[in-house]
């Protein structure tokens, strides 16, 4: 087979694998992001946030980014089975990030954010302040 046929087969299969393929956002119903902060206003990094759902799906486990920012998508399939969600934040490095913070624990209630059917995935902003260890 010469180089010419080989590179117009690998661009056919390609195209194909393209074409049928989903990407990542067509299966998307929920984006779940916030932001965690200290009691000043300050982003807190490397919080541990826990996200367990209800209906005994897998729980999925992030840590904030140097602004304190967390994302994390659902998708469709999971989202369906989906009642509530309870969020854990946890301290894991004291005060290397700024200071010990107690960890927090909040459960939300879907139906409480559902709004009319839109279009494209549902967006939930949740921000948090954290408490320092007394």
């Amino acid at each position: 087979m010469s180089f010419r046929t080989l590179s117009l087969v690998l661009m056919l299969l390609t195209m194909l694998a393209c074409s049928k393929a989903e990407s990542p956002d067509d299966d998307m119903y929920a984006v779940i992001e916030g932001c965690v902060t200290d009691p000043s206003g300050s982003p807190i990094e490397h919080i541990e946030v826990t996200l367990e759902f209800s209906k005994k799906l897998k729980a999925k486990t992030l840590y904030t980014s140097s602004n304190g920012f967390f994302i994390v998508g659902i998708s469709s399939t999971e989202a369906r089975r989906i009642d509530s969600i309870t969020i854990t934040l946890t301290d894991l490095d004291g005060e290397e990030n700024g200071g010990s913070f107690s960890t927090q624990k909040e459960i939300i209630l879907l139906h409480e954010y559902q709004e009319e059917k839109q279009e494209g995935p549902v967006l939930l902003q949740l921000d948090f302040t954290m408490k320092p260890v007394e």
